[in-house]
């Protein structure tokens, strides 16, 4: 909001610093307007961001840091979300964990709009509790500690294993009450509710009634979402940079979803992705097809047959000639990432 870029920040805390010092100190310091972002959801809608600024970011960050040390060791086991030392993955494998001791029915929780609907009345009662940096469902996990649940709960996200559906519908109606009339958060009942993990997806994985971690149907879709709209054939782009476009997001996306047991998937989606380059680098050759084919390795006639079919780039993809002179080594070589390998 003050249009101060991150570049900027050192010399401004250089010489503001002795006035920053003093209003931290004596409690005069407020935090800037933030700045409204809008970004669309992946199931539809918008979910709205506030962008602090740089030097309030910072101040936050700071301040977190030696309350997060102090205070952290109090929060709940069963709580991964945004704290040192723990990841989404390791809420997953609690949750797998769960449903290998037998609680194969599960209590899915969503919070409809958490963030931006949080009670802050609330919230700065416990925060004056602790003197840390809680969100307030760190009450909601000490509630469900009490109650001796099995669950495992990331920021929002929140699953609850259980033997039966009779029981998941009792523990589904107890904790509703709880949340909304205690802490002052509503339940979205359109996407909550009790069923088997393998029909639920929890920070984007499913558990399957065999206890194997595989990515949800969703995921998949924004991974070929994704994948479509960085691989379109309009953009005009080298192979090169599409390439490293690409590897941005398979890199992070690999890296985040390594911890499912299943790999057919992966191999199936590699091999689509590959696709998708070999589309992009047709239209890219146009009337060129038969050179640049040659020049690969094909043969007169396969590369002639190939270059004057009449067949759209998604067709001609998979033909022996493509096949051959975009194979997987071919890939390789321009540094192509594979998501197949678990490393």
């Amino acid at each position: 909001m003050d249009g101060m870029t991150i570049e900027e920040l050192p010399a401004a805390i250089k010489s503001h610093w002795p006035e920053i010092s003093r209003r931290l100190l004596d409690g005069s310091y407020h935090p800037e307007p933030v700045l409204r972002v809008e970004i669309p959801k992946p199931g539809g809608g918008i979910r709205l961001l506030g962008i602090p600024t740089v030097m309030d970011r910072v101040m936050q960050q700071a301040i977190l840091q030696i309350l997060q040390g102090d205070h952290d060791e109090n929060f709940s086991g069963s709580s991964f979300g945004f704290r040192p030392g723990r990841s989404a993955r390791q809420a997953i494998l609690k949750s797998r964990d769960y449903v290998n001791d037998g609680y194969r029915w599960v209590v899915d929780l969503d919070l409809e709009k958490f963030f931006d609907q949080v009670n802050h009345e609330l919230l700065m009662e416990e925060v004056k509790k602790f003197v840390s940096d809680p969100i307030l469902l760190d009450r909601f996990d000490k509630e469900l500690e009490k109650r001796g649940h099995r669950f495992v709960r990331y920021a929002d996200d929140c699953t609850i294993y259980v033997v039966t559906r009779r029981a998941g519908l009792r523990v589904l109606a107890s904790v509703t009450r709880f949340l909304q009339s205690k802490l002052k958060l509503k339940v979205n009942e359109s996407k909550s509710g009790v069923d088997r993990p393998w029909n639920r997806a929890f920070l984007g994985i499913t558990i399957s009634w065999n206890n194997r971690i595989r990515v949800s149907p969703k995921s998949w879709k924004r991974f070929k979402d994704r994948v479509g709209d960085l691989t379109r054939r309009n953009r005009g782009w080298s192979m090169t940079r599409v390439i490293a476009e690409l590897n941005v997001y398979l890199r992070g996306w690999k890296g985040y979803y390594n911890v499912a047991d299943s790999r057919d998937p992966f191999r199936e989606m590699d091999g689509w992705v590959r696709r998708k380059l070999r589309c992009y680098q047709l239209k890219q050759w146009g009337k060129s097809g038969y050179r640049k084919l040659r020049r690969l390795g094909v043969d007169r006639r396969t590369a002639w047959a190939t270059s004057k079919a009449p067949h759209g780039p998604w067709r001609l993809s998979r033909t022996p000639g493509v096949n051959w002179a975009l194979n997987n080594q071919h890939w390789r070589k321009m540094g192509l990432i594979n998501l197949r390998s678990q490393t």
